[in-house]
């Protein structure tokens, strides 16, 4: 993989009481994370920066050799980015949640889906690679749509159950 997945850097320290899209950014690629270091525990992917998540921050940052001090930096957020692109490991697919996708949804399976179609762009470069940020906005519509039409598919740029499986099946096809 050669793009960084991971949205930019907020901006400012996450740490314990914080909350926001920021937040659940970071714990969706704490959970990534766990794939590689069974040290970091899965917390929920909630926004709130609580307990759960400052104990999967210095697991995460103890295992990568950076400073643990459970707050979420620019060095820790970089090593996000780092990590999953020199690992070349992508989150397990995970069946289609039942809540349909489209541009403004920020529900959590969003950064699945714009993980996914990342990995699925080194195959078909007409789909561009997106920041797994949570936000379905115009570039995952557009990654969306292209996709749609290369495999067949009604060409709305919406994620439902249709588009979700094929998604799936292609992800799933890069690593046999």
């Amino acid at each position: 993989m050669t793009n960084n997945i991971c949205a930019a850097y907020p901006g400012y320290v996450l740490m314990y009481s914080a909350t926001g899209n920021a937040v659940k950014n970071a714990q969706y690629y704490l959970n990534l994370m766990h794939q590689k270091y069974a040290s970091i525990p899965v917390i929920t992917v909630d926004g709130v920066f609580g307990k759960a998540t400052q104990t999967a921050t210095i697991a995460f940052q103890k295992a990568v050799g950076l400073q643990a001090d459970g707050k979420i930096g620019p060095a820790t957020w970089n090593k996000f980015g780092t990590e999953v692109i020199s690992c070349g490991f992508y989150p397990n697919f995970v069946s289609y949640g039942g809540t349909t996708m489209q541009q403004g949804s920020t529900i959590n399976q969003v950064r699945d889906v714009q993980v996914f179609l990342t990995a699925i762009s080194e195959k078909y470069s007409a789909i561009a690679a997106l920041k797994a940020d949570g936000i379905f906005g115009s570039g995952t519509k557009q990654s969306v749509m292209v996709f749609q039409s290369i495999n067949g598919l009604k060409i709305d740029g919406i994620v439902g159950p249709a588009t979700y499986s094929k998604i799936g099946s292609v992800y799933i096809g890069l690593f046999k």
